[in-house]
């Protein structure tokens, strides 16, 4: 799939998850996810993980 053509079915997909849920609901994960991309390794990390080693 050509660049472009991907872009493209990131914007559809962007616009379809907008107009559904909301522009307050439209999450990088839900349009990734409308899309068809493969979720990253990565995950949410609790605010535990984020304090200081020092604090």
């Amino acid at each position: 799939m050509s660049a472009e053509a991907r872009r493209e079915q990131f914007v559809s997909a962007a616009t379809e998850v907008m107009s559904a849920n909301g522009l307050e609901h439209a999450t990088t994960r839900a349009i990734a996810a409308a899309a068809g991309a493969p979720q990253g390794p990565s995950t949410p990390r609790r605010a535990s993980s984020r304090r200081s080693a020092t604090a």
